[in-house]
């Protein structure tokens, strides 16, 4: 079993006080997320705020620090991958603007979380710990003080997929969308259960993590997101086999309560109307499906799904690039009409079919080696018993979550998820000095 990070206890009070001032901000703001300042979304606020800590501490410690050559081989793959993704554009885009410059820049800059944390972890490791305590804590407090809020407000658990008259937060918000909210609480079960692994031997500190984590997936199944539920299987998959390897074949006391609560909050949502009314429709949209072979007249995922083939097909190596890419959905049918025949035309649907309409499948293909490579150096990294191997398992999870929601849904490019995987990746390398503080028990 692990001891808790022995550096953290040995953290100055100052940079616990400014890891957790900056973990409840960022809380916040991630909370609020659609909310912008000058055109800025207030998450690049975060990112500028970590980037000076990080810049400051490099000017302090230069000689002192080496970046891992684990850390430098996941920058050069992003790097390429942005590259390839920049000149697909160029090559592509019959009509280069400015949509497709900030999508590119915003693209290029969501690698830059890895070595903001791994430089903080590497010279003040107890301060990006707090952060992750108090930002997990804290963003889980928040979307589950405010989804009760609106679920009290509606009566209704499964508020967010029907038409309310909303509160005025609520646009900006996290729940502005179901699909984009469950994706988001999957990331932070993660965070919680990356700390959970760490502080396990505090009961009471396990016993609220728990807690929340159960409250979170909860909120997951409220949303009745079909995928987001999937990867929360998955994610509940690796869990129990992690506990249950690590302990000789038995679950660890304290992962048990966990699952105990796990099966009863099951037993009660899923005898809920709503949900047995979304797994008709699923069975209903697939039989649509096999039956239907008029574009038309399929379900809207099916709809985007092909129109995004044929945009691959038809331009397999480059793709369209991002300003062009609503003209082509709209030529494939990929198309939703309301009363009146306005129509409005129906995003892609899943994270890699998006890279490889816009980049092409030489993009795809780039994304798809930077994938296998952070997969394969989190295993590698995923030592029993130790500080570091616990959150390189927790990243292992996280990965495999990202992967199943990608293939319906879009998470490659929210703040939040590279966040999760810069935070994680950090602390996943072990510590040269501490010899990661190992406790064989």
């Amino acid at each position: 079993m692990l001891n808790p990070d022995n550096n953290y206890y040995k953290t100055k009070q100052i940079d616990k006080l400014a890891g957790s001032l900056l973990g409840v901000a960022s809380a916040v703001i991630f909370v609020f997320t659609g909310v912008s300042i000058a055109s800025i979304g207030l998450p690049v606020i975060v990112f500028l705020i970590l980037s000076c800590i990080s810049i400051v501490l490099l000017f302090r410690h230069g000689l002192e620090f080496k970046f891992d050559s684990r850390i430098l081989e996941i920058l050069f793959l992003y790097f390429i991958f942005s590259v390839v993704y920049a000149l697909s554009f160029f090559i592509a885009s019959s009509n280069f603007e400015s949509e497709d410059l900030h999508f590119l820049v915003a693209n290029m800059a969501n690698i830059g979380w890895v070595p903001i944390f791994y430089i903080i972890v590497s010279l003040k490791r107890g301060l990006v710990i707090t952060y992750l305590a108090w930002f997990s804590f804290g963003i889980s407090i928040f979307l589950i003080g405010l989804w009760l809020m609106l679920a009290i407000h509606f009566s209704d658990l499964f508020f967010m997929r029907y038409e309310h008259v909303l509160f005025s937060f609520e646009k900006n918000t996290l729940f502005h969308n179901p699909n984009y909210l469950a994706r988001q609480l999957l990331l932070v079960i993660c965070l919680l259960y990356g700390y959970f692994l760490m502080i396990r031997l505090d009961k009471k500190q396990s016993l609220l993590v728990i807690v929340l984590i159960v409250a979170l997936m909860i909120m997951v199944v409220s949303t009745l997101s079909r995928t987001n539920i999937v990867a929360l299987v998955a994610f509940l998959f690796g869990v129990y086999l992690y506990e249950y390897k690590g302990s000789g074949n038995r679950l660890r006391s304290s992962i048990k309560y966990l699952m105990v609560a796990v099966v009863l909050s099951a037993i009660l949502v899923f005898i809920s109307p709503d949900i047995r009314e979304r797994l008709g429709s699923t069975i209903e949209m697939f039989q649509r499906l096999y039956y239907l072979d008029e574009t038309w007249s399929l379900p809207r995922r099916f709809r985007t799904w092909i129109a995004t083939i044929d945009i691959i097909k038809n331009h397999p190596f480059f793709g369209v690039g991002l300003s062009d890419v609503t003209h082509y959905l709209e030529l494939s049918g990929s198309v939703m009409y309301f009363p009146g025949m306005y129509g409005r035309v129906i995003a892609i649907h899943g994270g890699f079919m998006k890279i490889a309409a816009y980049g092409g499948l030489v993009t795809l293909f780039m994304y798809a080696i930077l994938y296998v490579r952070m997969y394969i150096i989190t295993k590698k990294l995923s030592i029993p018993d130790t500080v570091s191997g616990s959150y390189a398992y927790t990243l292992r999870l996280l990965l495999i979550i990202l992967f199943i929601c990608n293939l319906s849904a879009d998470s490659l490019g929210l703040p939040l998820t590279w966040m999760s995987i810069g935070l994680l990746m950090a602390l996943s390398i072990p510590e040269k000095k501490s010899h990661d503080n190992e406790l064989v028990n």
